[in-house]
């Protein structure tokens, strides 16, 4: 029942994403503010309902409930606590999730921090990040759901990929989720600052701590990331990891070229 009640939860979340998107574009037509705070509250509420969904997906793993897909694929019950923990982002449908709890994270603080300062971009800015949020849940949902359940219930789960039992999980991952999903909001403000027309430094200013914030995280997820992929698989080198950490070096070399521009702008 646990399990039902956070599948609910994301399709509502993924209800209101929706109302993210046409709240405030409404409220820019009929140039009525209370739209716009509509779309804000809908910001909170789609955070609430997708850790409603990650809690009641952690509570599976930890009460050891087979009859969950994705738990069975990615746990079992001789895995020490936090390795059960860390199957939530040990495959696809799980990771998915939790890009989306991130990410709904930062436009709710996003919305809550730039709220006063940033009154002519936040519309904008609501409706960008409610795209993405979209696009995300639509995908989990339709294509990649977590809550799945099997019958008849397996005895154990099949276990965590061996690879993956390593201290390095537990953290490696998040952080490269808070460094790929915080770029979102500097690209958010872009796309808001050219939709307004404020194109000036406002923007720039605003984006900087995000900035430096995801790319920090970003840069410590592949120094950690480089260094367990060393030890564990051995490709002759740093530069031998593994093709995760490749693609997560593409948008840390796009972060560092942005920063700098932005600290001389």
């Amino acid at each position: 029942m646990m399990i039902e009640f956070g599948h609910f939860a994301v399709v509502t979340a993924l209800i209101l994403s929706v109302v993210g998107i046409v709240s405030p574009i409404i409220g820019l037509k009929s140039r009525n503010a209370v739209w716009v705070i509509v779309g804000r509250r809908a910001m909170i509420a789609i955070f609430i309902l997708l850790s409603i969904g990650m809690a009641t997906l952690i509570y599976g793993y930890l009460a050891q409930d087979y009859s969950v897909k994705y738990i069975y694929a990615t746990s079992n019950s001789k895995l020490p606590i936090f390795y059960k923990i860390a199957g939530l982002w040990g495959g696809h449908e799980g990771s998915l999730l939790m890009w989306a709890w991130i990410l709904s994270f930062y436009c709710m603080l996003a919305t809550l921090i730039h709220w006063k300062s940033q009154p002519v971009v936040m519309p904008y800015l609501i409706v960008i990040e409610s795209i993405v949020i979209n696009g995300f849940l639509l995908l989990i949902l339709f294509l990649s759901n977590p809550f799945e359940r099997i019958f008849p219930v397996p005895l154990d789960g099949k276990d965590l990929n061996p690879l993956l039992q390593d201290p390095a999980m537990v953290v490696h991952p998040p952080l490269l989720y808070l460094g790929y999903v915080g770029l979102s909001i500097p690209f958010s403000f872009a796309m808001a600052a050219l939709f307004s027309g404020r194109l000036g430094e406002e923007w720039v200013k605003a984006t900087q701590r995000w900035t430096l914030f995801a790319w920090l995280c970003l840069t410590l997820g592949l120094g950690l990331g480089g260094y367990w992929a060393y030890y564990e698989l051995g490709w002759g080198g740093y530069w031998g990891w593994d093709p995760v950490e490749n693609a997560a070096f593409m948008p840390w070399l796009v972060a560092t070229a942005f920063l700098h521009s932005s600290m001389v702008q």
